[in-house]
């Protein structure tokens, strides 16, 4: 796995929405209930996970789209390398393995997954866990990010 970075805590970047590329469509009552919480709370809770090379979002597709539902023209993203071995794919369905070629495909060429198809895990000395789990709490004011 030598030559392979994943993430660091310092690898969060404000990056335009409009450059970012998602991978799956989102839940409609899901997106309106996270919506509703981050106009009454005023700020996004924490960064989105996303593909430093391509810009494919990894995990946070309805924090993306409640901000441009807001109008804002900027998110917080934490960047992942994806040809890192470390990061895998499966199903949430029946938890067999995606091939990233896919999600990536799927980000790039605009022909979406349904709602919470993939599931991406990192490999950690504590065993599998989401990749979510990096994802660290920011609280930043959504006037900054329009």
């Amino acid at each position: 796995m030598r030559g392979y970075w994943l993430q660091s805590k310092n690898n969060i970047e404000l990056c335009a929405i409009s450059e970012l590329r998602p991978h799956e469509e989102c839940e409609q009552d899901r997106l309106m209930t996270l919506l509703a919480s981050i106009v009454k709370d005023g700020v996004l809770k924490k960064p989105i996970a996303v593909d430093k090379g391509t810009r494919v979002i990894l995990d946070g597709h309805h924090r993306f789209e409640a901000l441009k539902c807001l109008g804002c023209r900027y998110i917080p993203c934490i960047m992942f390398n994806y040809k890192s071995p470390l990061i895998l794919v499966k199903s949430f369905g029946d938890g067999k393995n995606i091939p990233k070629e896919q999600v990536l495909k799927a980000g790039l060429s605009g022909k979406l997954f349904p709602p919470k198809t993939t599931k991406h895990l990192v490999f950690t000395w504590k065993g599998l866990v989401h990749i979510s789990r990096f994802e660290p709490d920011i609280n930043i004011e959504l006037e900054l990010l329009r």
